[in-house]
């Protein structure tokens, strides 16, 4: 009888925007799954997931009442949002995590702000 341990996976890395930047419109976030610490076995058979969210919450942006929004994502690696979901001079707080179907890492939480700069025409 062969029992297997599971681990939970790392938290994503490669996070884009860094923390405490500024962005324009579109947002633009990217980063890398997480992967699984024990040995490479483990990663034949634990489905990835990242999931995905944004808010207004600085200790947790992932609370409903603050939630902007939130996705599970399987295989993209980027989401891009817009002025219909960010406000323009808002400060967000986005987190990641990576789920492997059994456990799952710790959020990695970042701030980021954004900012929309009028164009000036001086005649």
């Amino acid at each position: 009888m062969f029992n297997r341990t599971n681990c939970a996976p790392e938290s994503p890395t490669d996070l884009v925007p860094l923390n405490s930047s500024s962005s324009q419109f579109p947002v633009v976030f990217t980063w890398t799954t997480g992967f699984d610490t024990e040995d490479n076995e483990d990663t034949a058979y634990d489905a990835k997931r990242d999931y995905f969210c944004i808010g207004t919450n600085e200790s947790d942006p992932c609370t409903n009442a603050n939630n902007t929004d939130s996705k599970s994502i399987a295989d993209d690696n980027r989401i891009s949002l817009d002025s219909s979901v960010l406000a323009d001079n808002g400060t967000y707080y986005w987190a990641m995590r990576t789920d492997d179907g059994f456990l799952n890492s710790s959020w990695k939480i970042f701030v980021v702000t954004v900012n929309v700069t009028d164009i000036i025409v001086v005649l």
